[in-house]
């Protein structure tokens, strides 16, 4: 008998040591603060963390959730879950991401898909595939970036001209006066056939049934113009 405890055959196979038996001279079934270790491993050693296995922190209980393998799989963090190293389902201020794309952030301006602004909610309306394709704006809707159903001060506008435009002098066609009204009277194709002057109505640029202080004109000649010129000339002639 030692201090130890007995002795068999030299060795100190059943020895007692103030941290428990030893069998053949490993620590088998020794127990330690951190509880018992087998083969020289800490394979069910307890640590504050929780339990070891095979060197690993398989089953280890950490501030952020248990980790498995050495990975965060099912790690919890203030942001929500993480699998596989990737914030597949975490949770943000913004909303759910997965796969490392926010194709479902919710943002101030509305959700996100896939990196676009597929369905984001704008000051000016939604947008669709980074298009203005429904955008409202000050001036009205606009449909894939034309003003096609634009309304402007002149009113309605459609593929980029102003076809329908109201103006101050009435509506415009293709781009040209074709109905406009004027001061003078309405005008068509850009002549003033039909265009009403102080002298009387205009047509095809010439003065065919222009009324002067002299009387009518056609075609640019005084053919029927009563003056006292016309008296004279019969007088004489």
């Amino acid at each position: 008998m030692t201090s130890k405890g007995p002795r068999l055959n030299g060795n100190s196979e059943a020895n007692m040591t103030s941290r428990g038996p030893r069998l053949n001279g490993n620590s088998e079934v020794n127990m330690t603060l951190k509880g018992p270790s087998l083969n020289g491993n800490s394979e069910a050693n307890m640590t504050s963390k929780g339990p070891r296995l095979n060197g690993n922190s398989a089953v280890n209980m950490t501030s952020r959730g248990p980790s498995l393998n050495g990975n965060s799989e099912a790690n919890m963090t203030s942001k929500g879950p993480t699998l596989n190293g990737n914030s597949e389902v975490n949770m943000t201020s913004r909303g759910p991401t997965l796969n490392g794309n926010s194709e479902a952030n919710m943002t101030s301006k509305g959700p996100r898909l896939n990196g676009n602004s597929a369905v984001n909610m704008t000051s000016k309306g939604p947008s669709q595939n980074g298009n203005s394709e429904a955008n409202k704006t000050s001036k009205g809707p606009t449909l894939n970036g034309n003003s096609e159903v634009n309304m402007t001060s002149r009113g309605p506008t459609l593929n980029g001209n102003s076809e329908a435009n109201m103006t101050s002098k009435g509506p415009r066609l293709n781009g040209n006066s074709a109905v406009n009204m004027t001061s003078k009277g309405p005008s068509q194709n850009g002549n003033s056939e039909a265009n009403k002057t102080s002298k009387g109505p205009t047509l095809n640029g010439n003065s065919e049934v222009n009324m002067t202080s002299r009387g009518p004109t056609l075609n640019g000649n005084s053919a029927v113009v009563n003056s006292v010129l016309s008296f004279w000339l019969s007088a004489f002639f």
